[in-house]
């Protein structure tokens, strides 16, 4: 999630229709707020990630668990709390998402793009949200910095 900027939410809901790996980007559909309806850059480093849950399984989600769909509790429950504590962390999912814009900004990675890339054009101003119109390419080269 860190090589993302996803909410839980976004990432549970993901599609295999909406990940063109090719182009290495994918298209979340469904979110918390209209600003997060976007394309997202694939960064090289999960690269293998996504071609192992592209070819996992015959479901339609991107991440599935073997019985259908995850939910957030199960998901949490299951796979996360195990894997932070394992680590004597105590972080909820949305903390990726700091962690993401943290390491962008680490990276001098231009304020518009990070905003791009995590969903956050409420934050753009009117010539950010309005005439910025940046490449996929551009992103993927950010996400990559990480």
């Amino acid at each position: 999630m860190i090589y993302t900027g996803l909410r839980i939410n976004e990432l549970l809901s993901l599609l295999k229709k909406d990940v063109h790996f090719d182009e290495r980007y994918f298209d979340v559909v469904e979110s918390k707020t209209s600003s997060g309806i976007r394309k997202v850059p694939i960064a090289e480093k999960i690269a293998p990630f996504f071609t192992h849950w592209l070819n996992k399984n015959d479901s339609e989600y991107f991440i599935t668990p073997a019985n259908g769909k995850f939910t957030y509790k199960n998901f949490q429950d299951s796979y996360w709390k195990p894997m932070v504590n394992a680590q004597g962390m105590d972080h909820t999912p949305h903390a990726t998402r700091h962690t993401t814009i943290t390491l962008l900004a680490e990276n001098n990675v231009n304020q518009t793009i990070i905003k791009l890339i995590l969903g956050h054009s409420g934050a753009m101003n009117i010539t950010e949200r309005i005439y910025t119109h940046l490449e996929i390419n551009k992103l993927i080269e950010a996400i990559n910095l990480i």
